[in-house]
């Protein structure tokens, strides 16, 4: 994807999660983050943006070094996340996404951050939404990318997926060219972009479908065409899962 795209994605969503906040009161629920207020969500969304702005920058060398800024009053929070977004928007956009940088995982350049940001104010912009009535889809081109990211960078870290007999799974988003095959199990791990059958099968908007891989969504909410047994269907999906 673009990198610009993806800076218009953190301003996006960035202000889609503070606007959601704002509709909904910083001491709402977040039902999709059992635990969380609203005020928790935007604290943790202003603090990765504050982490990975001063990574990409080169401020911040050692991620053991970051403070984070210290809390304003809950009346200025939503205009300074606001600010944060602008912030860490205006501070990527001009960088080569192949510039050096530290990150978490084997791909260590400005190009990782920007599409990490983008999923995770994406993510959290609907979380907000959803603390006022219904999440906000994301933009399908958007999810689709976002689905790539979760099965690419993020599941590959739990073990679990490979654990167990052989068992495949089709993701199949309806509203976008996305369809992926998984494959789990026998202490293996693949991932193809392609059109196939699974041992199950699940189709949705791309939006829903990055919705359910990040918990967002239940796999017997409505929202999707499932094929397969109901355990089947529960064991990939345990598999996919980063808990």
């Amino acid at each position: 994807m673009d990198p610009n795209r993806y800076i218009e994605a953190i301003r996006t969503h960035g202000y889609r999660l503070a606007d959601g906040a704002e509709a909904a009161g910083l001491d709402a629920v977040v039902p999709s983050c059992p635990g969380w207020t609203v005020a928790d969500l935007v604290g943790h969304a202003d603090t990765v943006c504050q982490f990975w702005a001063a990574i990409a920058s080169g401020a911040l060398a050692d991620p053991a070094d970051f403070v984070p800024r210290p809390d304003v009053p809950p009346a200025g929070v939503l205009d300074g996340f606001r600010a944060e977004v602008d912030a860490l928007a205006g501070g990527l956009a001009p960088l080569d996404p192949a510039q050096p940088c530290w990150t978490w995982t084997d791909d260590h350049t400005v190009g990782f951050v920007q599409r990490r940001l983008a999923h995770e104010l994406a993510v959290h912009g609907w979380d907000a939404t959803a603390a006022r009535g219904q999440g906000i889809p994301i933009e399908a081109d958007l999810a689709v990318d976002g689905v790539d990211e979760y099965l690419d960078v993020f599941v590959p870290t739990n073990a679990a997926h490979a654990d167990g007999a052989a068992l495949s799974g089709h993701l199949h988003a309806t509203d976008a060219d996305g369809e992926w095959v998984v494959a789990t199990g026998d202490g293996a791990w693949r991932v193809e972009r392609a059109h196939a059958k699974g041992d199950v099968a699940i189709r949705g908007t791309a939006s829903d479908l990055v919705a359910l891989l990040w918990g967002r969504r239940s796999i017997d909410g409505g929202q999707f065409e499932v094929f397969g047994d109901a355990a089947s269907v529960a064991g990939f999906l345990a598999r996919l899962s980063l808990g």
